[in-house]
């Protein structure tokens, strides 16, 4: 493309990003993104979320959040999108503590995370035998118009009264 005089356009990085990082290619991704910022372009939160995705999905917690606080440097406010997803990452790694942490950072923001967060999140709590605060968070979750199934009810329940659980998230 930049052979013939052309340049890609922020599209077009992100959907290049976008495919490496689904065929697992997360170092390419990276480059990717290195080009574009070196292109001028200006970053945007949809790129931000297609690597975000990426990292957490492999696990790397870290490198995700590392990510999701750099937005900041670009001026850039993390959506409701990716909130959700950083919130799904911790619950699939089992901290419980920083899905808690990211719902609150979202709630403070305005946004409503959405019921897979509230289910991961409650999932979580009750695998590390927190029930009470499940029960907090399952009330804040139908406050919010949330509509929990009753198989998160009874997920609490059976944790609450010392049935040993294990959810997958």
């Amino acid at each position: 493309m930049e052979n013939r005089g052309m340049s890609p356009s922020k599209v077009t990085y992100t959907i290049v990003i976008d495919a490496l990082v689904r065929s697992d290619d997360m170092e390419r991704a990276f480059h990717v993104f290195s080009s574009m910022e070196k292109a001028g372009l200006v970053l945007d939160v949809y790129t931000y979320g297609v690597l975000i995705h990426g990292l957490c999905m492999k696990g790397n917690m870290i490198e995700a959040s590392k990510l999701l606080h750099s937005m900041s440097d670009s001026h850039l406010e993390p959506s409701d999108v990716i909130f959700n997803i950083m919130i799904h990452g911790c619950c699939k790694e089992g901290s419980s503590y920083r899905a808690l942490r990211l719902l609150k950072d979202m709630r403070k923001k305005g946004m409503v995370p959405n019921v897979a967060s509230y289910s991961s999140t409650i999932g979580v709590l009750c695998n590390d035998g927190k029930w009470e605060e499940a029960e907090i968070l399952l009330k804040e979750m139908t406050d919010s118009d949330s509509k929990p199934s009753v198989s998160l009810y009874n997920i609490i329940s059976r944790v609450k009264n010392d049935t040993p659980v294990k959810l997958s998230t």
